[in-house]
């Protein structure tokens, strides 16, 4: 059973030329303690050691991305065995109420582009909806919700607490909201799966992607005191294996035939509105940025 599988073409431009930032191999103790650490002990390291992680950056759009990524059968394991589901569930479950009033405001936010609807006439689909936390806010307000998700313990989550399930996207479903919140730092195939997005969402629909903010990754991985680990979440190893910006996110959604709406990162609202230095304004780990299919409404 192959560890690992290779990535050699840009998902934003499909171009194959890049250069890279960094490497190491899974070997050297700077990613063994890291590995070790994050995954308590449960990642079989030994199995890993002969990998390279490796960071690059294509040369024609500027899209960072892990070109060593574990195999399918790794990635199962990764996400079922080596982040016990009991740890991530509670991790979710017993969130802050500030994180649920953030989910609140993006509710009420992608509802905003339906002004003349009711929530019962709104139909969401939450695709990632991991253990459901988002989604089960949107159907908190009255929304038609569905969530799409592939692991059978968080499935299993998701009809203890009547939320309707789908497993993929088959020809007929449509939203006007698609909801993606951490979920394309996460897959092989970003474009595919930004292309089954925006193929299942209605005219005039939105799709939410949020993901972390790789903005300042350029920067920091030339600092010689830069290591991979929880401080560098946007190029975590093994698990965030693409990194987006503003502007690459935005390429990947017009390559797919999306358009912006608006974003909702309030460190570049700040910078255009605030008589202070860029630098001065706190990094903003997460980066939110809504498509429609319909005409163009709003870019901040």
């Amino acid at each position: 059973m192959d560890v690992f599988a290779r990535r050699d073409v840009c998902e934003v431009c499909g171009a194959n030329q890049y250069h890279l930032l960094y490497e190491k191999t899974y070997s050297d103790t700077i990613l063994t303690h890291f590995l070790e650490q994050y995954y308590a002990g449960r990642l079989p390291i030994e199995e890993l050691r002969d990998g390279q992680y490796e960071v690059v950056q294509c040369e024609k759009c500027g899209f960072i991305w892990q070109p060593n990524i574990l195999s399918d059968d790794y990635m199962a394991k990764l996400y079922e065995e080596w982040i016990l589901p009991e740890e991530s569930r509670t991790s979710f479950t017993h969130s802050s109420l500030h994180r649920r009033q953030q989910f609140a405001r993006q509710v009420w936010r992608l509802a905003s582009h339906f002004p003349e609807r009711k929530p019962h006439e709104i139909s969401i689909l939450d695709f990632g909806m991991g253990w459901g936390e988002w989604v089960l806010m949107a159907k908190a307000h009255g929304f038609d919700v569905c969530g799409l998700e592939i692991s059978s313990s968080r499935l299993k989550h998701a009809q203890e607490n009547n939320i309707p399930t789908i497993t993929k996207l088959e020809t007929g479903y449509t939203f006007d909201i698609i909801f993606a919140n951490q979920v394309l730092e996460h897959v092989p195939n970003p474009f595919e799966v930004f292309q089954q997005i925006a193929s299942h969402l209605k005219p005039g629909g939105i799709a939410c992607i949020s993901v972390p903010n790789g903005d300042a990754i350029t920067r920091e991985i030339h600092n010689p005191d830069w290591q991979p680990g929880r401080k560098a979440i946007a190029v975590q190893p093994l698990e965030h294996i693409n990194c987006f910006t503003y502007k690459t996110l935005m390429a990947l959604g017009r390559r797919v035939g999306l358009t912006l709406t608006q974003k909702s990162q309030w460190r570049y609202q700040l910078a255009n509105l605030l008589p202070i230095p860029t630098a001065n304004i706190p990094k903003l780990k997460g980066l939110t940025l809504y498509f429609t299919k319909g005409t163009f409404l709003l870019d901040e």
